[in-house]
């Protein structure tokens, strides 16, 4: 890991070195340097390369460049929550793919539509671009790989476990991140579409994902672990295990969020909720009500934080499931356990959500780039929010937050 930021550290170094019309003739490495700086979370890095070379491709007329460039950064856009991005970059790819006749790059480029559509619009919308492009996957090992992975974890969503091994077992990925990735998707499918009797299959379903765990631990990579303790916890959860899958649920959330990825971050705490609100459940009818009111503040919390990490990015699908989730948990708590208005019950919509950012850890400039607003708008919604509720620092905000969460009140 150490090399490879070296070596990315050089390439963006000679890269920036050069002046544009040196750059021009080597258009095409542009891309992959980006690539290399999203995973490695140099988003800044990677999003001036990529409008660099998208500049310098428009204006020397090297068009072949461009649905690469273009491709890089739906990508990056996607990563980084900003779903409608990450579409329009996409379909602009295709567009410069058909104006160039490329079958490979409109392939590409239809692939990355995929996660944005499926979170934005839900699976229909998503099913209805995999089959039309599942029979002209790209060439390449690499990509192929991904398209795999991606219809794969379409099926999933929509609820088509047998569908989604189907995909994932016809064939072997060649690149390691791929094999990380299909063994998590195939524990997940494996799970799901198992009996409740099939010992076999539940057997069969741990054995991939703690496989795909011990993979992303090697690579260290936050993305991957990310996405392979939030598989540990689906399969766990599956199990009835729920105990030991919110640990993992919420370990999933954490290395999402060091990588970057807020709306994969929401799903994971998402899930960390629904398996809070049913150890409270299961604590309440054990007569433990101290124990169920913490789960289920700590519910209220992760739903509360998945809500905005939603909302930011655009993930209009998701944010409509997690509505239905939050109706669900109220009907869970007991009447003589609702919570009374607070003090948070003064701030506005607009204050809550720059609030909530704030404490999961996202600065000015960067609440201001997911919420599009000025970084001064910010400033002085956070203001009005330390002034209503009586805190002076960020830290004392996060414990204010927190607090409010996990606490009840009688009616």
């Amino acid at each position: 890991m150490a090399e490879s930021r070296a070596e990315t550290d050089r390439a963006a170094w000679l890269t920036d070195g050069m002046t544009d019309d040196v750059l021009a003739p080597h258009l095409e490495m542009v891309a992959p340097l980006a690539w290399v700086e999203l995973h490695l979370r140099r988003h800044d890095d990677a999003s001036r390369h990529l409008r660099r070379g998208l500049d310098i491709a428009y204006r020397a007329g090297r068009s072949h460049s461009v649905p690469y460039l273009l491709i890089a950064l739906s990508a990056l856009n996607e990563r980084q929550g900003r779903l409608s991005e990450a579409i329009t970059a996409a379909e602009e790819a295709r567009e410069a793919s058909r104006l160039i006749h490329s079958r490979e790059t409109l392939a590409m480029s239809s692939i990355l539509l995929l996660r944005p559509l499926l979170w934005r619009d839900g699976p229909r919308a998503a099913l209805e671009l995999a089959e039309r492009i599942s029979g002209t996957r790209p060439r390449s090992g690499w990509w192929s790989g991904l398209a795999r992975l991606d219809l794969a974890l379409v099926h999933a969503e929509a609820g088509q476990p047998d569908h989604a091994l189907a995909i994932l077992t016809s064939e072997d990925p060649a690149d390691e991140p791929g094999r990380t990735y299909g063994l998590a998707l195939q524990a997940i499918a494996t799970a799901t579409a198992a009996a409740p009797a099939a010992a076999a299959a539940w057997s069969e379903a741990g054995t991939l994902a703690e496989r795909a765990l011990a993979r992303a631990t090697e690579s260290g990579l936050p993305h991957q672990l990310g996405f392979a303790h939030r598989a540990r916890a689906k399969v766990l959860m599956l199990a009835g295990q729920d105990e030991e899958a919110v640990v993992h649920a919420a370990r999933g959330a954490e290395q999402f969020a060091a990588a970057g990825a807020p709306v994969e971050e929401g799903l994971a705490r998402q899930l960390a909720a629904e398996l809070y609100a049913a150890l409270g459940s299961v604590a309440q009818a054990r007569g433990e009500l101290g124990r169920a009111e913490v789960l289920v503040g700590q519910a209220r919390e992760e739903l509360g934080r998945a809500k905005v990490l939603y909302a930011a990015a655009g993930a209009t699908w998701l944010s409509t499931a997690l509505a239905r989730d939050e109706r669900r948990l109220a009907a869970r708590v007991p009447r003589g356990q609702r919570r009374a208005a607070g003090p948070l019950s003064s701030l506005t919509t607009r204050e809550r959500q720059i609030a909530d950012l704030a404490v999961v850890g996202l600065t000015n400039q960067q609440i201001a780039e997911r919420l599009y607003l000025s970084p001064k708008t910010v400033e002085a919604h956070l203001s009005r929010t330390f002034a209503k509720l009586g805190v002076q620092s960020r830290v004392t905000l996060t414990q204010h937050l927190t607090s409010d969460a996990r606490a009840t009140h009688d009616d």
